[in-house]
């Protein structure tokens, strides 16, 4: 009897991209973070109303206080992981579309 062959997940994935120069990987790595907190800014500016709301009710409620300090003890694990973490890696374009228009199909629901 002959067994069915299975396939591994690596054969489904893309091979990984070839290694850059050092100096090239960190101006990637800056052009990267660079977006990424251009994209929280605009995300942040689009919800500023409803995060001062969170604000306000956390600060003057003592069940909610703790939502102040999410941002500071994510950075914070953030920061004790930096070393592990990826330095740089490919965007998802695809994945990206298709949760743009998800999100764009729910606003017109």
């Amino acid at each position: 009897m002959d067994e069915p062959s299975h396939r591994s997940e690596a054969h489904h994935l893309s091979p990984p991209p070839p290694p850059l120069p050092r100096g090239l990987e960190a101006s990637v790595l800056a052009g990267q973070l660079r977006r990424f907190a251009l994209v929280g800014g605009i995300l942040a500016l689009s919800f500023v109303n409803p995060l001062w709301e969170l604000i306000r009710m956390a600060a003057a409620s003592q069940l909610y206080s703790y939502i102040l300090l999410v941002p500071f003890i994510s950075l914070y694990l953030i920061w004790l992981k930096r070393g592990s973490l990826p330095a740089a890696a490919r965007p998802a374009r695809v994945v990206a579309g298709v949760f743009m228009l998800a999100g764009l199909g729910t606003l017109c629901v």
